[in-house]
């Protein structure tokens, strides 16, 4: 099975990940960072770096969370393990 490699970015707004494209960008892996994107289900307009910039700052505090969990887990499994 041939793996898709392709560029989503979700609306900082709504979460829809439909975006109109301006004509002549084929896709949104080939739109430059400065390059507006509209949402086709609210309307937010945005530049492709201020989507990426969202979604990267949502995901590192997701990643942060999942580290903290884990670590809380670790701690009472090391402490159980020696009481």
């Amino acid at each position: 099975m041939e793996r898709e490699d392709r560029e989503v970015l979700l609306c900082p707004i709504c979460g829809c990940d439909q975006c109109v494209l301006p004509a002549g960008v084929p896709d949104i892996g080939s739109a430059e960072a400065d390059t507006v994107l509209f949402c086709s289900v609210c309307g937010g307009e945005f530049t492709k770096g201020q989507m990426q910039a969202v979604q990267w700052s949502s995901a590192s505090a997701d990643l942060s969370a999942v580290e903290q969990e884990v670590l809380r887990q670790l701690e009472e499994q090391m402490n159980a393990s020696f009481s």
